[in-house]
């Protein structure tokens, strides 16, 4: 009876050893998981209520991504509207200067003919800019990014410069942030109107068309309307200043709070390296002394047979 007795206890204590292998080898295989993604939970069984939350924080965390990548693309677009907008605001500050250079008595024909021409060649540098193109899109065409928003053609709805617009007026909305879209563009017919009565290409034709006829009044008028022209630019170029500053500040408000929903994520599914190392070799001792007393559990059935 006794021989049972010890032969069953014996076999009690191998599966209970047994079950503590099992029970140490998968703790220590979760440890080395953690280590190496550095998460305390990788799948809904490590712990489900943690998991659902870390998933709802990172489908809220990759829309800030995208938040982001939006904003960039809309400042590049911005910086470019404000860069060009500047430079066509010099070309009509320089022709103002030629054109004061004009309204000179001294001038012979020549020489005012030498003038027109060279704010003819202005006119043709400000087709060009106003027909800039990023990324094969033309800035100023409104959304109509693929045609070329200005010709010189004289068409029936040309201005007085012969210059027709072929875009549109239409907004380029991007979504940059919750519930936040903005119009990151300003369209050609924004620029091309002064709000005076004339586009900023009439108001240089007259000017190249004043000096040709040497006509003092006419020059004094176009000088006035240059300055008005080049005004009007400066501040469209100030709303791009103003809409690329708007943006900075959506971006950096963006930027603070997707540090919130990522510090969030990490609190719930984060693995804290230290403490997992400590209990991997924790586990590690555990399962050495496990497998020592199997072994010693073993010898001592072996002896027990042999008596």
């Amino acid at each position: 009876m006794r021989s049972i007795s010890l032969a069953r206890q014996i076999s009690l204590d191998s599966v209970s050893l047994e079950r503590m292998l099992q029970v140490r080898q998968r703790d220590l295989a979760g440890y080395r998981e953690q280590l190496s993604t550095g998460l305390r939970v990788n799948r809904p069984s490590d712990d489900a209520q943690s998991f659902s939350r870390a998933r709802k924080l990172e489908v809220i965390t990759n829309r800030y991504d995208q938040y982001e990548q939006s904003i960039v693309v809309a400042q590049s677009w911005v910086d470019h509207t404000q860069d060009n907008l500047n430079t066509l605001a010099d070309l009509f500050t320089s022709a103002h200067e030629e054109a004061i250079q004009a309204a000179n008595d001294t001038l012979t024909d020549e020489d005012r003919e030498a003038i027109a021409s060279s704010l003819e060649s202005s006119l043709a540098e400000i087709l060009d800019v106003l027909n800039t193109r990023v990324d094969d899109e033309y800035l100023f065409a409104g959304t109509n990014t693929t045609v070329r928003p200005f010709e010189q053609d004289g068409s029936a709805t040309a201005d007085g410069a012969g210059i027709t617009y072929y875009g549109n007026d239409e907004g380029r909305t991007r979504a940059v942030g919750p519930d936040v879209n903005l119009d990151v563009n300003i369209t050609g017919q924004r620029i091309l109107e002064t709000g005076s009565g004339f586009t900023i290409t009439e108001a240089f034709q007259g000017m190249i068309d004043a000096i040709r006829t040497n006509d003092a009044t006419q020059i004094d008028t176009a000088l006035g309307e240059l300055i008005t022209a080049r005004d009007h630019l400066l501040d469209t170029a100030t709303e791009a200043g103003n809409l690329a500053n708007r943006l900075d500040r959506i971006n950096e408000q963006l930027g603070s709070a997707r540090i919130e929903f990522e510090s969030r994520r990490s609190y719930y599914e984060d693995a804290d390296v230290t403490e997992v190392v400590l209990d991997l070799n924790r586990t590690e001792t555990s399962l050495q002394a496990t497998l020592q007393m199997m072994a010693t559990l073993q010898q001592n059935t072996l002896l027990d047979f042999l008596r």
